[in-house]
């Protein structure tokens, strides 16, 4: 696999705005933790992350992208394949090879493993592995203080590779340790210490032998990245494989929580945020076994940092959920109605309109260049009947022309405020808002544009697209504005 300097191209995370935190009515908890939208699920935060991941490719360049793997312990299909609809999403090209991994924590580095296989052996150029989690565990439990909601992606290729990997360690361990049974919303747990150590430490040391007799010594790696259940494991975790502190990669505890699938991911990214070229990473991961993945910075690592705005800072950027019982409504657990409105879905008109509604592509005129949505046969502006080409529109920030504001319709977000959006490239759309604080809603707003849960009918889910505010450049963060005694609510509710 090094031989062909196989490696991480290029890798991005998505943070949902909201937080909860000591200013969260009811929560309770000393450390805050990312939450998840009502509309959004692990597929929605899965298309942001790969979209910006992706960011700047098109044409060509997204045309390297033939493979995509998906990993998730919680997408919402029982068979059904989230990866396709990923990659549809994510307008990735039709003939793409597409894999879900899912079932066990470790999928996101299982996903890293099959991707790497897949172009070490010339199969693909480049692939994308997308992880992405939005666990529920028991309201009011322990587990609920470090359970957080996020998605990661990293594209792996042969060229331009900003870390390269080097090697990688195996081994699977079979513990009823945390499991969550057919037709069951909560992740269970056996009792703390047997987990801890029997499962998760127990794997770690496996994983350290096994590195240590293909002449690795995890001590020796300059920055390592370990994905414990919790703060306590994660000390213990160093210990066992003899790392110092200081070589340690922040696991966000106190101010993301443990996202699942996504979690190594995550830390992973911030790993490469501040790291130099010629020093070695190592990444270890857990669930029912454990992996270890050793990677190299390259000199390409400098032009990928260049204007990025670290993970701490998305972390204190963000909306404080106004209360518990508010975030309990979002899951469906509260009374209030549900989250997501009812209504039908039609499977053919869902086919039928998957460019114009998943891929969000409009049309462009060939005589004077005006941009549509919906597309359309005739252009609008010049009445030119030519055959017009096809215009991604998804990842064009916007402004809003004009809004308003529905206080009638019941619902979790009230109220429901409905834009008219002109994009940068003279496209026009009307969107409902999301993951806004109304006092800030304004003519001249810019956003960017996310896919998110429209409605569902029964297990059937329709997705469109958003405006969610702007924050800095597109794909990035702006000024962080969660108080910092985290005790000032700002509620999308106003």
């Amino acid at each position: 696999m090094s031989e062909r300097n196989v490696g991480i191209v290029r890798a991005e995370v998505y943070l949902p705005r909201f937080r909860m935190t000591a200013g969260t009515i009811g929560w309770n908890r000393a450390t805050q933790r990312v939450v998840a939208n009502y509309d959004e699920d692990a597929q929605t935060m899965a298309v942001a992350a790969a979209r910006a991941c992706l960011a700047g490719w098109w044409g060509d360049d997204r045309d390297r992208v033939d493979a995509l793997f998906a990993a998730s312990t919680t997408f919402p299909q029982m068979e059904k394949s989230a990866a396709a609809f990923i990659a549809v999403a994510s307008d990735l090209r039709q003939d793409a090879f597409t894999a879900d991994v899912t079932s066990s924590l470790r999928a996101g580095t299982v996903a890293l493993g099959m991707a790497a296989d897949r172009v070490a052996a010339g199969h693909s150029d480049c692939a994308l592995v997308v992880a992405s989690d939005l666990r529920l565990v028991e309201p009011e439990s322990e587990a609920e203080a470090w359970c957080g909601d996020a998605a990661a992606a990293v594209l792996v290729g042969t060229g331009d590779a900003i870390a390269v990997i080097r090697g990688s360690a195996h081994v699977a361990d079979e513990l009823y340790g945390l499991w969550r049974g057919e037709g069951e919303r909560w992740v269970r747990s056996w009792e703390e210490r047997f987990v801890a150590e029997e499962g998760f430490l127990r794997a770690v040391r496996m994983v350290a032998d096994e590195l240590r007799e293909r002449g690795f010594d995890p001590a020796d790696a300059d920055r390592v990245v370990i994905a414990a259940p919790d703060p306590r494991r994660h000390r213990d975790a160093a210990r066992v494989l003899g790392v110092p502190r200081e070589r340690l990669v922040d696991p966000f505890f106190g101010l993301l929580g443990n996202t699942g699938t996504s979690f190594v991911l995550v830390q992973l990214v911030a790993a490469l945020e501040n790291a130099e070229p010629g020093q070695r990473i190592l990444v270890v991961n857990w669930g029912d076994g454990a992996d270890a993945w050793l990677l190299q910075v390259t000199e390409e690592i400098r032009a990928w940092q260049v204007g990025r705005v670290p993970i701490r800072r998305r972390l204190e950027d963000g909306l404080v959920v106004r209360s518990y019982n508010e975030y309990l409504k979002w899951r469906g657990l509260a009374a209030g109605g549900q989250p997501v409105r009812q209504g039908s879905v039609s499977a053919s008109a869902l086919h039928r309109e998957t460019d114009e509604v998943l891929r969000l592509r409009g049309t462009r005129c060939p005589d004077c260049g005006a941009v549509s949505y919906p597309p359309q046969r005739g252009c609008p502006e010049c009445r030119s009947f030519a055959q017009p080409t096809s215009v991604p529109l998804a990842d064009e920030r916007g402004e809003v022309f004009t809004y308003a504001m529905d206080y009638i319709t019941p619902g979790v977000d009230v109220p429901l405020v409905l834009t008219v959006v002109d994009l940068a490239n003279g496209a026009r759309l009307v969107l409902f808002m999301t993951d806004r604080d109304i006092e800030e809603v304004r003519i001249g707003m810019p956003v960017d544009l996310r896919l998110r849960l429209s409605h569902t009918a029964g297990s059937m889910r329709s997705y469109y697209w958003k405006a969610v505010p702007a924050r800095g450049a597109p794909g990035g963060d702006a000024t962080p504005r969660v108080a910092a005694d985290g005790r000032k609510p700002v509620s999308a509710g106003g």
